[in-house]
């Protein structure tokens, strides 16, 4: 069995009337076998199981090891289901998506063989289906259920094969057909086949079905080879760690994401950690379409911005308590919930984000493991790499003279001086010093540690007019809109970082090509990082994989005592004309 999702949508039927709310036995596959998940109850045996099952018990005891003539009330058996094509006569209540629900096949599948059943279900007509199962009925669960006028929520569950349902969207304003057809990783050109548009125009209040199988063969890149990438220290006073290597695993692992999805109120265009949650989720769902041929297990998206499922809620109810890692989620505050469970019972947490304050508790968390790239580890980046350079060519420290820049200036210091040769000098410039350097007709490398948005425009402007200048700042210099307002051709600094989002890379480009192909929108950097950690991380700390590099991420973690673990995968980076660009020539 491949890995697989579980991303809940809601769903809104309108129902009304009572009905006999039917429960059964869950459907799971076992190392690609198709069983019933059946709890025994009381007055079940082997023999009345056998008889309603139509498998022998020669073939349940196979598949239960465990199992004996006497079975244990509480108990969960696995017997064998299987699949046929039969004719189901409609009762009171029926459903197209309770058909396909009850008799597990997918309701785009359904309508296919029965097209009539686009406009309802009608009393005793009789519905074709195919390759379904007849589901087995927990007669003891089964209880009457009254079911009210107007829209019923009811869950469910979309694996990454897509094969499950067809569902309805009632556009808002500002949608775009496209935005919907991304949010629901589907094609522009088969969301207007689907509904019979002939434009890709739509208005608010028009309802859109949207089928849940995309029929698009799954986007996957070769595979990644190792590859040496430059890792930091913070000093030479601290040794760098040991390599952590996780002990290999074959279990089936069960994985759980924390997103912010915000269902509760979703509208378009998607905007800030909203358009990140659906980007991310795009790119984890591509790298599960790669592992597929490696690797077993389950991966369940939580939306913790919604009533149900915040972190508090879902600790509470006991609902993750048997999973073996976690990804996510990117708002401080639930991180800190989501670290102190992992920390407690010892399940790895991955935090795609930097976060911008590390309180005590994610500090000395050691199954936290950081993704992006924090300011101390680029600045000791950026220290050892023109340390070690010194010796040949001129460095300068630009120090803004403000508190808040005060102790990056002197780790960079600290870390220039301890990779530099004995005879190397680091220039400390002030404002009045910048300018004159700015005019420069020797060569020579600038560095600039601040975050302050006025200083960095500053010394962006004075050192882009000579080309004789190499710039040297922060990662987090890119996303400034005021930084982005000054940039020209002539304009561009270098950083390290472990992200480097490089459209015109060879492999992220031929990524980038099938990604467009299968869903007719652009690559972003959500989606890379979502990728990354799925197809590159995961594997990794399961043990089942050698740590490599990702498409834009690179991993690097030792071995931490009472400590997180921080990725000093770090890679060096140029920032020129709005474009982000991979560059070992200065490293």
């Amino acid at each position: 069995m491949g890995i697989k999702s579980l991303f809940i949508l809601l769903l809104c039927l309108t129902l009304k009337g009572v009905a006999l709310a039917q429960v059964f036995f869950p459907l799971v596959t076992r190392d690609g076998v198709l069983y019933h998940e059946v709890s025994i109850r009381e007055g079940m045996t082997l023999f009345s199981i056998s008889q309603e099952s139509n498998v022998s018990s020669t073939q349940i005891k196979a598949d239960n090891p465990t199992l004996t003539d006497n079975v244990q009330l509480g108990t969960t058996l696995f017997v064998r289901a299987s699949r046929s094509t039969f004719t189901h006569q409609a009762v009171s209540g029926d459903t197209p998506f309770g058909i396909a629900k009850k008799f597990a096949v997918s309701l785009d599948s359904l309508i296919a063989s029965n097209p009539s059943l686009s406009n309802g279900v009608q009393l005793n007509q009789k519905v074709l289906i195919k390759n379904g199962v007849k589901r087995w009925i927990d007669a003891q669960m089964n209880v009457p259920v009254e079911i009210s006028e107007g829209p019923v929520a009811e869950r469910s569950f979309r694996t990454f094969e897509f094969s499950d349902s067809v569902i309805t969207y009632t556009v808002k304003n500002g949608d775009k057909l496209n935005d919907v057809a991304k949010r629901y990783l589907i094609s522009l050109s088969e969301l207007k086949e689907f509904n019979q548009l002939r434009s890709s125009t739509i208005t608010p209040g028009m309802t859109l079905k949207i089928p849940m199988d995309t029929h698009t063969a799954p986007v996957s890149v070769n595979p990644i080879p190792p590859k040496n990438v430059f890792s930091a220290n913070p000093s030479k006073s601290v040794s760098k760690p040991m390599p952590l290597t996780p002990k290999p695993s074959n279990k089936t692992l069960r994985v759980g994401v924390f997103l912010p999805f915000n269902l509760d109120s979703v509208s378009f265009p998607l905007k800030g950690y909203q358009k990140f949650a659906f980007e991310f989720y795009m790119g984890v769902m591509v790298g599960i379409d790669s592992l597929q041929a490696s690797m077993n297990g389950d991966v369940y998206f939580f939306d913790y911005q919604s009533k149900e499922e915040s972190i508090k809620a879902l600790i509470s109810a006991g609902k993750l308590d048997r999973f073996d890692l976690f990804i996510g989620p990117v708002h401080a505050s639930e991180c800190e919930k989501l670290s102190a469970f992992s920390m407690k019972q010892g399940i790895p947490l991955i935090i795609p984000l930097s976060v911008a304050t590390l309180t005590d508790q994610l500090r000395t968390n050691e199954s936290l493991f950081m993704v992006a790239s924090e300011v101390t580890s680029q600045v000791a980046a950026l220290g050892k790499t023109l340390g070690e350079r010194s010796k040949n060519e001129q460095v300068i420290l630009f120090q803004t003279g403000l508190a808040a820049d005060t102790l990056l200036e002197k780790q960079f210091i600290q870390d220039f001086y301890d990779y530099a040769p004995k005879n190397a000098r680091l220039i400390l410039a002030n404002e009045t010093m910048l300018k004159a350097f700015s005019k420069t007709t020797s060569p020579l490398n600038m560095v600039c540690v601040s975050q302050d948005k006025i200083q960095v425009v500053n010394v962006i402007k004075l050192m882009r007019e000579n080309n004789l200048v190499a710039l040297y700042g922060l990662r987090e210099w890119t996303e400034l809109k005021e930084v982005n307002s000054v940039f020209d051709n002539q304009g561009s600094f270098n950083y390290m970082s472990t992200t480097c989002f490089d459209l015109e890379g060879p492999r992220v480009k031929k990524f980038h090509k099938a990604f467009r192909v299968a869903y007719e929108t652009d690559l972003s950097k959500s989606v890379l990082l979502g990728y990354d950690i799925i197809y590159t991380l995961l594997p990794w700390l399961s043990g089942n994989k050698p740590l490599t590099t990702g498409l834009m991420t690179s991993f690097d973690y030792g071995k931490t005592v009472r400590y997180y673990h921080a990725n000093n995968g770090m890679k060096p980076c140029r920032f020129v004309n709005f474009k982000h660009q991979q560059d070992d020539s200065w490293k």
